[in-house]
């Protein structure tokens, strides 16, 4: 891969650099790197919720904006501050000095780079970054930065203070995986589609389990060894803040996020239709990446959104010997849009529904449908 050939020389680039100014000044360098970095990682989406830009511009770019700012801001003040008050240097045997500052400036340089790329893939880019595509179609980690793995080094960074600042309560069973959930946001299943929406452009409409004997073949993205259970979640998408500007909708399923109340996040495996030629519902069940709704505006009764059934293959229980069942919290679509989902009393096993509810439910693709969907991937494998 290009980008490790690029990170590695940036690194040992910044090592030796660091090494030519002596162990003192590059330790000084590290620990503000460090501590710089991990600021950064820990504070910047409260940053940017704070300011309310997200109702204003695109999530992906205030993510990432947010990250560089609060990285490179603090690194400025911490060295200067440093720099103004230890003046005098401290001499050592030159082996010991640049052995030391080459160390440093190896972790200066891993935090350096971890920084920017973590930037580079929370910003609206291809889900490929110079041929780095760190997650499979199961959305498994399927590549790293070996041998420095400078973008998990900082993410690690910020898990271990912010795990340490929360004092004495309970941590969830699952933390988030910042570099997935920025790779579903890049993620457009090689759509030219929007990655913004209106907060009020999802409404969920309802939630229904599967019956694990009626549909066994549901595909999904956890581990072989994990007990799941699938759940479909109704929902309607406002035209007004949600579709592309030729009237029609591009929709990847990387960009309907499910939040459990086990803490843990999780993405669309397929999605079912009704097939009025079959009278019967079907399932939409390509790999998450690619899986995409492609309509025109006019799919939609004249009024309405555009409604999705989705599939979700989620874990049954936190751990093997726990008696609690997870439960689906809420959805966000395209980080702005969020919808609590409410699990009824009385779960049905399937899609229960009249005609109505069957008109509403997406029907067989169209042939533009087909046609912008065989185009895409097309181009993808050229």
């Amino acid at each position: 891969m290009i980008i490790l050939i690029v990170a590695l020389v940036l690194i040992l680039g910044i090592a030796f650099l660091q090494m030519k100014q002596g162990m003192l000044s590059s330790l000084i360098m590290a620990v503000c790197t460090v501590l710089a970095g991990a600021f950064a990682m820990v504070t910047y989406k409260q940053a940017a919720l704070a300011t309310g830009l997200y109702d204003s511009m695109n999530p992906l770019l205030i993510d990432g904006g947010f990250v560089a700012i609060l990285f490179f801001a603090p690194l400025f003040g911490l060295r200067t501050f440093t720099d103004k008050f230890i003046t005098e240097d401290i001499y050592y045997n030159i082996v010991i000095d640049r052995i030391c500052g080459g160390i440093c400036g190896i972790i200066t340089g891993i935090t350096m780079v971890g920084i920017l790329l973590v930037v580079a893939q929370l910003l609206p880019i291809s889900a490929s970054i110079i041929g780095y595509r760190p997650y499979n179609d199961s959305l498994q980690r399927d590549a790293s930065i070996a041998p420095f793995y400078p973008d998990d080094f900082v993410i690690g960074l910020g898990d271990m203070i912010s795990s340490n600042w929360g004092g004495e309560e309970e941590e969830p069973a699952y933390k988030e995986d910042i570099l997935r959930t920025a790779f579903c946001n890049r993620n457009t299943a090689d759509l030219p589609c929007r990655r913004d929406a209106g907060k009020t452009a999802l409404k969920v409409l309802g939630i229904y389990k599967l019956k694990a004997k009626k549909f066994k073949d549901v595909p999904s993205n956890l581990e072989e060894n994990e007990e799941t259970q699938a759940w479909v979640v109704r929902v309607e998408i406002d035209p007004k803040e949600s579709i592309d500007e030729d009237d029609w909708w591009r929709l990847p399923a990387t960009q309907f996020r499910m939040k459990c109340d086990n803490g843990g996040y999780y993405f669309p495996v397929g999605y079912f239709f009704y097939d009025q030629t079959k009278n019967s519902w079907e399932l939409v069940d390509t790999p998450t990446p690619q899986l995409a709704v492609i309509r025109p505006a006019d799919a939609a009764p004249a009024g309405q959104g555009l409604v999705i059934d989705w599939v979700y293959n989620i874990p049954e229980k936190v751990s093997p010997a726990a008696t609690k069942e997870i439960l689906p919290e809420s959805i966000t679509f395209r980080q702005t849009a969020k919808a609590d989902v409410t699990i009824p009393k009385r779960i049905a096993s399937f899609l229960p529904g009249n005609a109505e509810t069957k008109k509403l439910a997406l029907h067989v693709d169209t042939e533009d449908a087909r046609k912008q969907r065989a185009r895409a991937l097309k181009q993808k494998n050229r």
